[in-house]
């Protein structure tokens, strides 16, 4: 009954017609609360995105730094901007942790021809899809920490 009241006092002649049709009614506010859920599920998902995405530029960056002693934030901004795209501020030291130990596990190629070299671009696209990321990041992005905000 209280529901009819909120219904009544939100809506007033409109409801009581459509009272009547209660199918349409029904239909009409589990239509509303739907588009919210699929609006917040795409988010996520580019949120994710997002994330995989910094992940790929730091693991090329670690690398990089490695081998070539290059800074690649100094000539390439793409992964400050995946850090602010994709809020990252309360979690990034864990995701970075999680990306160098992961670079530092990149195996030598057992091809002779190869030796003295290491497929960095290639082990960091594989990672950027890979299903440890893929759970690492749902559970990074599920913390409290995920929702800090950078102060200036």
């Amino acid at each position: 009954m209280a529901t009819l009241q909120v219904v009544l006092t939100c809506f007033g002649n409109w409801a009581i017609k459509m009272i009547k049709h209660k199918h349409i009614l029904l239909l009409f506010i589990f239509s509303s609360c739907g588009s919210l859920t699929m609006i917040k599920n795409e988010k996520n998902t580019e949120r994710i995105k997002w994330t995989k995405d910094y992940a790929f530029c730091r693991c090329l960056d670690y690398s990089l730094q490695s081998e070539l002693d290059v800074n690649v934030k100094e000539i390439d901004h793409s992964i400050q901007t995946y850090m602010d795209i994709a809020q990252l501020y309360g979690i990034y030291m864990e995701l970075d942790a999680f990306v160098l130990d992961f670079t530092q596990r990149i195996p030598e190629p057992i091809i002779e021809d190869l030796k003295g070299t290491k497929p960095y671009m290639t082990s960091c696209l594989e990672f950027r899809e890979s299903k440890e990321l893929d759970v690492l990041v749902k559970s990074l992005l599920k913390d409290k920490r995920a929702d800090i905000q950078w102060e200036n």
